[in-house]
């Protein structure tokens, strides 16, 4: 019985090492950081958003870890009882705020007036986007973890 029991433990001994190892083998994935700045209601630089009618866009900006910035589009469906102006700097609207949906990896820019016009909500679907953990979020900012790749 004690021979028995020796080869047991020895066994569980092998075991919990081979286990060890293995588990110290695999690579863990790296976590890449998403920032996305919504765009700007006012009339002045590249991020301004324009009314066309049937379609509210505009161009925010992301950076996706340490690569340079890059200028997306942001956009939404206008319908004719949204009561939204064809000058939105006039109409007074500012960001509201933001949101992500790991589901799908869309970000959403929500902006209001104080004008008692119609509330909008710009949205981005971002590429490879989905599975992330928001870290950081304001009324025009929003950044988020994704798991991409594996460790060295």
């Amino acid at each position: 019985m004690k021979k028995l029991s020796a080869i047991v433990a020895s066994l569980l001994a092998v075991s919990a090492i081979t286990a060890t190892q293995v588990a110290m083998a695999v690579p863990l994935p790296e976590n890449t950081l998403i920032r996305l700045h919504c765009p700007d209601t006012k009339n002045h630089g590249a991020e301004k958003i324009t009314n066309y009618g049937t379609v509210l866009s505009g161009t925010g900006t992301e950076r996706v870890g340490a690569n340079p910035t890059i200028f997306p589009l942001f956009s939404s469906a206008v319908q004719d009882t949204d009561n939204i102006p064809a000058d939105l700097s006039t109409a007074r609207y500012q960001n509201s705020g933001t949101s992500y949906d790991p589901n799908t990896g869309v970000v959403s820019c929500q902006y209001k007036s104080s004008l008692n016009f119609g509330p909008f909500t710009l949205t981005k679907q971002v590429n490879n986007g989905v599975g992330g953990v928001v870290t950081k979020s304001s009324k025009d900012e929003i950044a988020f973890l994704i798991s991409v790749g594996l460790k060295k």
